[in-house]
């Protein structure tokens, strides 16, 4: 509607400075930090911690992460409420960085996403301006000309810090009043309100969570603001703004210690908006959207598979996502359900590649698995199908998988100048995928086998599982051989000859294992890469993990009490 964007985004962008206080001394009394425990810097060989002065306020670089795109849209519906949102921009897709889009590093800006941005100020704009006598402001709408400076300032001191999740500062009000008289001279008052508001909304202060802090005696450390805090708190929990609750803590101080923010924690994931972190998270953590396209029936070979259609490929991909959400939030969730978890999300379509009858309807139910073939997200069907070819399983993409997401290992560099070239098969001589993949890579030479020795020992133990994620103990008419190896690990070394199951096992009592899930979410709740000075916070998180208390409430908590959520140090 309105193609004046930079200039309302530089508008807005006066006064961001504001005034900050003095906290003290720059200490947090509140926190405990006590050391890690012994070797927990070790727990990954390839990953060393460091953690030099454990009692020190050592908090992580300052981020500038603009809002995911489904934190975004969130916040969109819910700054409008209690109006509804009929019209939404459809945004790019993101990249991300460590394996999650809310990584700052990563985050580029394009010029589709600008013009989406513009269009989602356009329709809030449009929206608030005709909704506006339903937001019970004084003076909205305005009667009369006199009555129109009053609206306009009810609504910036409401709407504003809504939009920017915190009061605005002195001198951004009066340059967003200076632009509405400006804009209603020009345009008068309807069309001069929807510049105010679409300006608002297309500000860095919204699109973005800019956070200043305020000083401490330390001059290179600053301490977020209540507000700033709530705004993390409710990206992190909910993906969306902060609600009336959350704003009203930070206007009363009960946001500055380490105990008023897990206070909020527990208040927050016992809402049902809770578990928008665990799914936003394990989405991500997956690769959702990847996995989607590889579980799509035109993945798949219909002789091969000739039941397999688009409502087997939903069933598993939906009821992949319900496991991953309740392993993490459900009752006892946490790292260990996650990995042996007996569950899974089933219906009619998708009870067959489960080897399960009498499903009816194409609603997910909860089911226990057969113990002997499944345990946990690794042996999910959905996240199987999806690490798998189209007649075939994918050893190697379930290997890495294995290595990237659950022991925090990098696979080893393809070697320069290596081509790959489909083995010739001899139908006269059937094999199976492991001998066919262990000929290929021994013909390829000392570099291929090198590389493939962690990887493939890993996915071998998950050949019992076909390119849908089904059972299977033969293979072109011979045996299975699920013998797994791990390698390079500090605590799970050795050779599984039955399979995943006891892999599995040994990955949910691993530390290793413990350090990456947290390294994980640290990344996730900080939105950026850990750096150096994280290793303590990442070794104590998994002490506690290691000890017993591996729940997601438990980590989110220690999470969000840490000096790297709470503080940040200067410059970008």
């Amino acid at each position: 509607m309105f193609r004046n964007s930079m200039v309302l985004l530089l508008l807005f962008t006066l006064g961001c400075s504001g005034e900050v206080k003095d906290d003290g001394d720059g200490t947090d009394d509140d926190v405990s930090r006590p050391p890690p425990s012994g070797d927990s810097l070790n727990r990954n060989p390839e990953r060393q911690l460091i953690c030099e002065a454990p009692s020190a306020l050592e908090p992580g670089p300052p981020v500038l992460a603009r809002l995911t795109n489904e934190e975004y849209l969130n916040t969109l519906r819910d700054l409008v409420a209690p109006l509804e949102l009929k019209e939404l921009p459809e945004l790019p897709r993101q990249n991300a960085t460590g394996g999650f889009a809310n990584n700052w590093e990563g985050q580029v800006v394009t010029d589709r996403l600008v013009e989406q941005v513009e269009r989602g100020a356009d329709a809030v704009a449009r929206t608030v301006h005709a909704g506006l006598a339903q937001l019970s402001l004084s003076k909205c709408p305005p009667s009369g000309e006199a009555e129109e400076k009053a609206c306009v300032e009810s609504f910036l001191d409401a709407f504003g810090e809504r939009a920017y999740r915190r009061p605005l500062h002195e001198a951004e009000r009066e340059a967003a009043l200076a632009f509405f008289d400006k804009s209603r001279t020009d345009h008068g008052f309807d069309l001069g309100f929807q510049m105010l508001v679409q300006g608002l909304v297309q500000a860095p202060q919204f699109v973005y969570r800019v956070e200043f802090g305020e000083p401490t005696n330390d001059p290179d450390v600053f301490k977020l603001s209540g507000h700033e805090v709530a705004a993390r708190l409710s990206y992190l929990l909910w993906d969306t703004m902060p609600d009336a609750d959350l704003f009203e803590a930070a206007r009363k101080g009960k946001l500055d210690t380490a105990a008023g923010v897990a206070a909020q924690v527990e208040r927050m994931l016992a809402d049902p908006r809770g578990r928008a972190t665990a799914r936003d998270f394990s989405n991500q953590f997956m690769d959702l959207e990847h996995l989607a396209t590889k579980l799509s029936p035109s993945k798949k070979n219909a002789q091969m598979f000739p039941n397999y259609n688009e409502a087997t490929a939903t069933a598993l991909l939906e009821g992949l996502e319900a496991f991953a959400e309740d392993a993490l939030m459900g009752e006892n969730g946490g790292l260990r359900k996650l990995l042996t978890s007996q569950k899974a999300w089933v219906n009619e379509a998708s009870a067959p590649v489960y080897g399960l009858t009498g499903l009816r309807g194409l609603d997910l139910v909860e089911v226990d698995l057969p113990d002997q073939q499944r345990r946990g997200l690794l042996t999910q069907a959905g996240l199987l199908a999806g690490l798998s070819h189209e007649t075939v399983q994918a050893s190697v993409l379930r290997g890495v998988f294995v290595m990237e997401k659950i022991l925090c290992q990098k696979p080893p560099p393809v070697p320069e100048g290596l081509t790959f070239d489909p083995p010739t098969l001899d139908p006269s001589k059937p094999k199976t995928n492991r001998q066919i993949l262990v000929e290929d890579h021994e013909a390829q030479g000392g570099a291929c086998q090198s590389c493939h020795s962690f990887i493939d020992g890993i996915g071998f133990a998950f050949e019992n599982y076909n390119a849908i994620g089904a059972w299977q103990d033969e293979e072109a008419g011979l045996p299975i051989d699920p013998t797994g190896e791990l390698m390079g690990t500090s605590d799970v070394d050795g050779k599984y000859t039955d399979g995943a199951l006891p892999m599995i096992d040994a990955l949910a009592t691993s530390g290793q294992v413990a350090q990456c899930f947290v390294e994980h979410w640290h990344r996730y709740a900080m939105t950026r890469s850990a750096v150096e000075s994280d290793g303590c916070d990442i070794a104590r998180l998994t002490d506690k993990v290691v000890e017993g208390d591996d729940s997601l409430g438990g980590l989110l908590r220690g999470l969000v009490s840490s000096p790297s959520f709470r503080y940040r140090r200067q410059g970008l």
